[in-house]
């Protein structure tokens, strides 16, 4: 899977005959990236195909070819409907309290958990998690939250066609790489792909973004394609994004962004947690 990402970035990234733009300070680059964000001040929505396979508790992998309609609203709110002719297949969703994943191919069966439990996640009953799908999309600021006093620092490293953040952990006197922000260095300078690792160094997610077009004359930039996979979990998930809208009057607490359980749906497999 790593040579598949290299041969993706080495392919869809790089432009030959391109002068390469000299780095900018770490600064600067997250400061773009920021601003991108901070320009999402409303619900946005985009419609497209989504293709990828997850893994059951079995062991058995199911794949899967569906049209996806995606939501999501900074800074936590996130819905991912994922349809056939006969309705919603697999359904990813998130909000400031709750995450929750429903799979129609796996048994009917529906799993939502208090945000606060999330370090319980398991990859078995969750293969494809929604709240990490958030941060997975690049869309999401960088925290200035950062520093040794905050427990956490940012370094830059300058690789080839990119600038690397790199996220550090203070635990104690151990240090900690818990994730990597891989910025293009041709404009616009945003994310390329996002790592997740786990404490000690293995990923648990990757995602490759690309494709980026203004929501709208002038807007944010937002990105057309999505490759994500969850290497634990043995699930993978790719996104064309056909086209994105704003909705101005969909707020946090719309039905989109609130638990299936809690607006009166019921499912063959439950396990909830309020």
């Amino acid at each position: 899977m790593l040579s598949v990402a290299g041969v993706f970035l080495a392919g869809c990234l790089r432009s030959e005959g391109r002068v390469l733009p000299d780095p900018i300070s770490q600064r600067q680059a997250i400061g773009i990236v920021n601003a991108n964000a901070a320009s999402l001040t409303s619900t946005i929505r985009a419609t497209g195909a989504v293709s990828g396979h997850f893994t059951t508790p079995e062991g058995r992998r199911r794949r899967f070819d569906l049209d996806g309609v995606l939501f999501l609203r900074q800074p936590d709110c996130l819905r991912f409907d994922l349809k056939s002719l006969t309705g919603t297949e697999i359904l990813l969703g998130a909000n400031a309290e709750y995450f929750w994943h429903y799979n129609r191919r796996d048994g009917d069966s529906y799993y939502c958990r208090p945000r606060n439990m999330l370090s319980e996640l398991s990859v078995e009953e969750v293969p494809i998690p929604p709240e990490r799908l958030i941060e997975a999309l690049g869309l999401t600021p960088i925290s200035p939250d950062v520093g040794a006093d905050a427990g956490c620092s940012v370094l830059q490293r300058v690789v080839d066609e990119y600038q690397q953040m790199l996220f550090i952990l203070h635990d104690g006197d151990t240090l900690v790489l818990e994730k990597e922000y891989w910025l293009d260095r041709y404009p616009p300078r945003l994310i390329r792909r996002i790592v997740f690792r786990d404490a000690d160094g293995v990923v648990e997610m990757e995602s490759l973004l690309g494709d980026y077009a203004e929501l709208y004359p002038g807007g944010p930039m937002v990105p057309g394609s999505l490759d994500a996979r969850w290497p634990e979990a043995d699930s993978r998930l790719r996104f064309r994004a056909g086209r994105w809208k704003t909705f101005d009057d969909l707020g946090p607490a719309s039905p989109q962004f609130t638990p299936p359980h809690k607006l009166g749906l019921r499912y063959d497999r439950e396990d909830i947690v309020d």
